[in-house]
């Protein structure tokens, strides 16, 4: 398959996974199953250098829902960057470990 034709089409699905998880807060899938997809179309970003304009790697969230506040957080968020296994467990607490000694 043209690797810009799939492209488009995880940006359409991943952009429709958005809509109902965020907007709608209706999942339509896994945060695993979104996961293998988001990272299909970030590596396909990588390989081709190009990024499409809707693309779902370029900003957080979905649409902003009526009846939230704006909140700022005071201090970082730290992520587990998706870890799948017990060594990327243990990469991610070294990093926050490391961020808090320091």
């Amino acid at each position: 398959m043209n690797p810009m034709h799939r492209m488009e089409q995880l940006v359409a699905e991943l952009n429709t996974y958005n809509y109902h998880y965020y907007t709608l807060d209706d999942p339509q899938i896994s945060d695993k199953e979104y996961d293998v997809l988001y990272d299909e179309l970030v590596a396909l970003e990588q390989t081709s250098g190009l990024v499409l304009p809707d693309s779902p790697t370029q900003r957080v969230g979905g649409e902003i829902l009526k009846g939230f506040t704006p909140h700022r957080h005071l201090a970082p968020l730290w992520s587990l960057d998706k870890a799948q296994n017990m060594e990327q467990l243990r990469a991610w607490n070294a990093r926050v470990v490391k961020l808090v000694n320091d």
